[in-house]
């Protein structure tokens, strides 16, 4: 059984790196194998949104690919975070922003477990930063089984809290145990949260809440005194991370390529009056 991390800090044992080491350990000590992926020390680049991966492999020569073959190769995977400006590092997003890429291997990934680590600086700055990381993992297939929001601003500040060290143990347990089959209980979430993505980020709609990257409902309900949502059991199977609306999103997609390649010599005519006019600069030096 083995079980791939990423981190998307470039700072070696920094709180996210740390946390992700911890979770490993755990996982090593049961008898895992384990791998990790430090994202900003490989050469990501940007998505060029060429649709050419549609067809064949992406043309971007990068280490993209590589990633998600060690992730193809991994039975779990846990994501470790820090948090910037209220979101997520240019590494990871790079990485979710390739994504399209992976559709041409199929399901592979799908219901394999996750497990998520976000680390954040201030009370109340964790911004998106879950939900942002959460998209990668659902979009790719698979199922949050737990996941952790910290805050620890100051470098390594994690070693100074037991409690959260042995939380990143416990995460890494039990991703494992989902990995290796074994039955686990719903996501760990604080109450009035996405069940699926743990968001706390949530559209209220006159008695009920959306949650906007899930696309699932929980009706509100009052409880001695207390405000209580109530998500349906099947919130997965209705989500939009579900294998029919993941595959219905697919065939949309490549509905819509197949529509601009309608009409793109129509389009091409039509840039010449635009591609004229160029107000784009940049550093001299690059010209």
């Amino acid at each position: 059984m083995r079980v791939l991390g990423i981190t998307s800090s470039y700072r070696r044992l920094g709180n996210t790196d740390i946390l992700l080491r911890a979770a490993l350990m755990r996982i090593k000590e049961l008898g895992g194998d384990v791998a990790a992926i430090c994202l900003p020390r490989l050469e990501l680049k940007i998505c060029k949104a060429c649709y050419h991966c549609f067809w064949e492999d992406c043309m971007i020569q990068d280490d993209v690919e590589w990633v998600y073959d060690e992730m193809e190769k991994s039975d779990a995977l846990i994501i470790s975070t820090p948090t910037y400006i209220l979101s997520i590092p240019g590494a990871l997003k790079l990485l979710v922003d390739r994504l399209l890429s992976l559709y041409r291997r199929g399901d592979i990934f799908l219901g394999r477990p996750a497990g998520l680590i976000v680390a954040y600086g201030v009370e109340g700055w964790s911004g998106l930063a879950l939900e942002n990381t959460s998209t990668f993992l659902l979009a790719t297939g698979y199922r949050i089984v737990d996941f952790i929001k910290v805050r620890a601003a100051i470098p390594g500040e994690v070693l100074l809290m037991d409690d959260i060290i042995s939380r990143a143990r416990l995460l890494g347990e039990r991703v494992y145990k989902a990995a290796s089959g074994e039955a686990t209980s719903p996501i760990y979430t604080k109450e009035n949260c996405c069940p699926i993505c743990g968001s706390e980020a949530l559209h209220i709609i006159k008695d009920k809440v959306r949650c906007p990257l899930c696309d699932i409902e929980g009706q509100i309900e009052l409880i001695d005194g207390e405000v209580k949502v109530m998500f349906p059991k099947d919130a997965y199977e209705k989500s939009r991370w579900s294998k029919e609306r993941r595959m219905e999103h697919l065939e949309y997609l490549v509905s819509s390529v197949n529509e601009y390649m309608d009409v793109k010599d129509q389009i091409l005519e039509r840039t010449k009056e635009f591609l004229a006019f160029n107000p784009y600069i940049k550093p001299e030096e690059y010209k």
